[in-house]
């Protein structure tokens, strides 16, 4: 019979820090959605004259912002790609729909298609 201290399992414990990992996540990206919301607004043009709000007023802003708009930026492009992927394939399918519907009984049973 294995040790234990009568606490937690591994699996219990698994579970545990995959919650908590998760709850923290999910923090992160709402921290994430609202900072990019307000660098947003900042870099609207007349108001990033302004004194009391500019990227550059605050350390490390400025580089964070940058970088996120080039993920998004890339998300966006890998969304695009994924988009034209799909359509690509539904297209592809439409044809061969297309084509088979020309086919008789007898030549889609010759091409074993039946």
């Amino acid at each position: 019979m294995p040790c234990s201290d009568g606490g937690w399992g591994r699996e219990e414990e698994r579970q545990s820090y995959e919650r908590q990992n998760a709850e923290t996540q999910a923090k992160l990206d709402n921290v994430t959605r609202l900072l990019c919301e307000v660098c947003t607004i900042i870099t609207i043009p007349n108001l990033a004259d302004r004194e009391d709000i500019s990227i550059s007023k605050v350390a490390g802003l400025k580089g964070w912002w940058v970088a996120h708009q080039k993920r998004d930026a890339e998300k966006a492009a890998l969304m695009r790609g994924q988009e034209k992927l799909i359509q690509e394939e539904a297209e592809r399918r439409k044809t061969v729909e297309r084509a088979l519907n020309k086919l008789t009984h007898e030549e889609r049973k010759a091409l074993k298609l039946q």
